[in-house]
């Protein structure tokens, strides 16, 4: 048995309530090595579940970067599934994307013109934690999109931008377009486990899970957003 093998055996054991689970955490953590890449990989990929799959997924960001980003957004696919928030997963996704800007912009550019709308949704999200204006140009993109729940998770990403006018790219969406998204996001508000972190909202991370006060702070930026989506659009020049 490896070492790895050793630890995320502690780590599944739902039985153990006391403090060696726990430990095996932080051990984990702590101990991994860029020698033990292909093994925390191959775990990840077969995890059975999302205990697993969050206990790893700070060590392979950490050292795998933006190589592993597809391997890490594809378990916080299979968590949202289950039913769970993923909250140290996409922690550690959003990690790897603010350290690593270059490379997972190319992969989220990639992902953006993919044919699959999960990887456009996933770039909606995340592009935003590269604020530049080539990312706020395939934002203005994914806010028309055809798929309406890709354009819904681009709008509070493009309305926290400082790259360009997020605000006014959502405006300038035909109205009956806008009130589809805000049905969408109003929706994603009373699924709260299906919200992600942007740059806006996170904070910390204590005992290798993450503190946010997301809920609070896209309800009361949601809000506002919700004024813009039901605004009618602007128009420039004359009457």
């Amino acid at each position: 048995m490896t070492r790895l093998q050793e630890l995320l055996a502690k780590i599944s054991d739902e039985d153990d309530v006391g403090d060696d689970r726990m430990a095996a955490f932080d051990q984990l953590n702590d101990e991994a090595t860029v020698e033990w890449l292909p093994e925390l990989r191959a775990a990840f990929a077969a995890a059975p579940d999302f205990v697993v799959r969050e206990a790893l997924a700070g060590p392979l960001a950490r050292l795998g970067g933006a190589k592993d980003l597809p391997l890490l957004l594809e378990g916080a696919r299979r968590g949202e599934k289950e039913g769970h928030d993923n909250d140290s997963l996409q922690a550690a996704i959003c990690d790897v994307v603010e350290a690593d800007q270059a490379e997972s912009f190319a992969l989220l550019a990639k992902a953006a013109a993919s044919g699959s709308p999960q990887q456009r949704k996933d770039a909606a999200w995340l592009l935003g934690f590269i604020d530049t204006p080539e990312s706020f140009r395939l934002l203005e993109q994914l806010l028309r999109d055809s798929d309406p729940a890709v354009g819904a998770a681009a709008v509070p990403t493009i309305a926290g931008m400082k790259s360009g006018d997020g605000l006014g790219a959502i405006t300038s969406l035909p109205l009956p377009l806008r009130q589809a998204y805000r049905k969408l996001i109003e929706q994603a508000f009373r699924e709260n486990a299906s919200l992600s972190p942007t740059p806006q909202s996170r904070e910390g991370k204590a005992g290798g899970f993450k503190i946010s006060t997301l809920v609070v702070w896209l309800l009361i930026v949601g809000a506002i957003v919700m004024l813009y989506l039901l605004s009618p659009p602007h128009h420039s020049g004359g009457k």
